[in-house]
């Protein structure tokens, strides 16, 4: 009855996301915001492209966290955080099911399994602390650009997104973000195998206090992930070079620090869909940009998630088919002959 309502909740979100976009583009204009698209053309290739830079900027803090151990090649940790990303983004899975994803498929590479789900919860920690530090960049760059009165709503929307990112980042360290990321690895996956890759949640908790304890390899790893978050916006100031736009560097910043806000505070949207297009037209008529422009920007950001995240769901399936389909097939016998530990 919970997994139908959830369902109910999910398509009915959806669609009031895809109807408040189409409701955007019908009241923008399809025909000027497809002259939008058009004058970049091809060059949208380019912005698809530029998505792996930040990724691998990522991958690169999250091997640093624990690059004192035997660990697997830097393209590998690019593979995982793309395969991350793409389930993140496509799938139904509460923007984390990624990211058990990636310490399972870190795992099976690891002489010391648990150290795979121990580096995602401190990777994930750094993710959402870095994550509203770039939201107050972005938002006291617009503080800069604008008045207050006027945009007192649309500012209010920014700090809530940055807000819910920081009380979600103490809510988690009090309650404990192993016990957290454990809880949710079991929803999205078998029992046993849980159990064999993340270990008991005490084991867990000791690969991650002492993932904690070596305080360079953890400035390192925030380091580089907030300056993942940053040249993040080099996406968006591509989209606006090639949209025909004058871009600027915080025109960039605030345009992204608000779409990442947005998929904060939407979180409860798919995609947080219709929530980050209004958001990006809202600030860009802060900034001058037009509408068609700003709507423009966030359907290309929508179709590189797809151009992105189609492959990385296509790579996820070809390296982990042993792994899904046996799982899928098997997972009634595999629950009933687990031993269960509490």
């Amino acid at each position: 009855m919970r997994r139908f309502q959830s369902t109910r909740f999910f398509v009915l979100t959806l669609t009031v996301g895809l109807a408040f976009v189409a409701y955007l583009l019908i009241n923008e204009g399809v025909s000027e915001v497809g002259t939008a698209l058009m004058v970049a053309n091809w060059n949208i290739l380019w912005v698809i492209a530029f998505r792996f830079v930040p990724m691998a900027i990522d991958a690169a803090g999250w091997k640093y966290l624990i690059a004192g151990y035997r660990v697997p090649a830097f393209a590998d940790f690019v593979l995982y955080r793309w395969v991350a990303e793409s389930c993140n983004t496509l799938l139904p899975a509460a923007q984390v099911g990624g990211h058990v994803a990636r310490a399972l498929m870190l795992a099976r590479r690891l002489p010391a399994r648990t150290l795979a789900g121990a580096s995602v919860v401190v990777d994930l920690t750094l993710g959402l602390g870095t994550q509203f530090l770039f939201i107050m960049v972005g938002l006291l760059l617009l503080l800069f650009k604008v008045s207050l009165a006027p945009n007192i709503a649309l500012l209010a929307m920014m700090l809530s997104g940055g807000l819910l990112i920081f009380g979600c980042l103490i809510s988690v360290q009090y309650w404990g973000i192993s016990s957290v990321f454990n809880r949710i690895a079991r929803r999205f996956f078998d029992n046993r195998q849980i159990m064999q890759v993340l270990g008991g949640l005490e084991v867990l908790e000791k690969e991650t206090a002492n993932l904690y304890s070596d305080y360079d390899r953890l400035i390192i790893c925030a380091l580089l992930r907030f300056a993942g978050w940053m040249v993040k916006s080099g996406e968006t100031y591509l989209a606006l070079y090639f949209l025909g736009a004058l871009p600027t560097i915080t025109a960039a910043v605030v345009l992204e620090a608000v779409g990442v806000a947005a998929n904060s505070f939407g979180f409860l949207v798919p995609g947080a869909l219709g929530v980050r297009e209004g958001g990006i037209i809202a600030v860009a008529a802060l900034l001058g940009l037009p509408t068609e422009t700003a709507l423009a920007i966030a359907l290309i950001k929508r179709g590189r998630e797809l151009a992105v995240g189609l492959p990385g769901l296509t790579a996820w399936l070809i390296f982990e088919r042993d792994v899904l389909f046996p799982l899928k097939d098997g997972l009634g016998k595999t629950s009933d002959n687990a031993e269960t530990t509490d």
